[in-house]
């Protein structure tokens, strides 16, 4: 299929994890899918996610994936491609340009510090079909940032 889009200028990258230009950001979002995502009022709605719970006074996030969320290959997208595109924004190798999106993540920032390593992000799969996300202190904005292609698996 063939996508016409008038974006003006060229998207600065295609890299969910470089990408910080406006034109790659809306490209980014019609390609892939976060946890959550805008509806047509920008309201945050669910994206890859089913659902989600807070825990912990609003610092924990626990979401359910939808049973239907496919890569183009037609495999499930689990839990696990979420946390290892997050260690991968997170590294000090990949140097994403909006990896402090993410700074409220448990040791997000000493993880872009390279002070803390990729496995203590507060990111994990419980199961293939459950993420869960720890913060450090309750961020009323974060399912907006979830629809960030930062956040993307």
């Amino acid at each position: 299929a063939i996508l016409h889009r008038g974006l003006g200028p060229e998207p600065d990258s295609l890299d969910i994890h470089q990408a910080q230009g406006l034109p790659g950001i809306q490209v980014l979002r019609e390609v892939r899918e976060g946890l959550t995502t805008f509806d047509a009022a920008g309201n945050v709605v669910p994206g890859v996610a089913a659902s989600w719970e807070l825990l912990d006074d609003d610092r924990t996030y626990r979401f359910k994936l939808r049973s239907n969320a496919r890569w183009s290959n037609g495999d499930p997208v689990m839990a696990q491609d979420f946390v290892r595109a997050w260690q991968r924004a997170l590294s000090p190798e990949t140097m994403a340009r909006t990896a402090s999106l993410l700074s409220p993540v448990v040791n997000a920032h000493e993880a872009v510090e390279g002070t803390a390593g990729a496995s203590e992000v507060g990111i994990s799969a419980l199961a293939a079909d459950t993420l869960e996300i720890k913060l450090d202190v309750a961020t009323p904005w974060f399912l907006e940032i979830l629809a960030h292609p930062v956040t993307f698996p």
